[in-house]
């Protein structure tokens, strides 16, 4: 094997979590699946302040439109599978202050298990959305990024402008109070 310090830049880890074979089946399902409007999966059924994307048998997008500033992690946006519900990828924002302009911004994470820390993006281009993939051991696997799925998310809600609805609203809340 050629040494790795033949390459001259710098270098990242890949990470990559194995998970349920129920859930990695969900998530293939729904990133592969067309977005053709012909098909059921695309069109949202909306409850109140909730929509729900459902293809029979295999995956739920479930998108909560509630506005909560959120103080700690929220994640309203949770792709599952319908085979085990308590799973899932979630789309989580969070209030935080910006170390460079020391103001609160709302960032973006992805969060795929309880067991592993929630993946921070700054954009849906992040390249740590790269860096992490989801893999099961079952047949004809593939490794699935977490840039695939956030891509294919937003294909359904535009991430960038929830964030920026978020963020109208905290403006909002600190002119109020200024």
């Amino acid at each position: 094997m050629i040494p790795v310090e033949v390459v001259r830049k710098e270098l990242r880890e890949a990470k990559i979590i194995e998970v349920t074979p129920d859930l990695y089946r969900a998530v293939r399902s729904f990133v592969e699946s067309s977005t053709k409007p012909k098909y059921s999966w695309n069109t949202g059924i909306k409850s109140g302040n909730t929509i729900m994307f459902i293809k029979p048998n295999k995956w739920e997008l479930t998108v909560d439109l509630s506005i909560r500033i959120p103080e700690q992690l929220e994640c309203p946006i949770w792709l599952r599978s319908l085979l085990q519900t308590w799973k899932g990828i979630h789309i989580c924002f969070k209030k935080e202050k910006d170390p460079i302009y020391n103001r609160d911004v709302i960032n973006m994470y992805v969060s795929f298990d309880p067991l592993h820390e929630p993946v921070k993006f700054e954009s849906l281009d992040d390249f740590n959305l790269y860096l992490y993939s989801i893999y099961s051991p079952v047949m004809f696997a593939r490794h699935i990024t977490l840039h695939e799925i956030v891509q294919k998310i937003n294909k359904f809600v535009d991430l960038e402008k929830y964030r920026a609805e978020l963020e109208k609203v905290l403006t909002e809340q600190q002119v109020a109070t200024a």
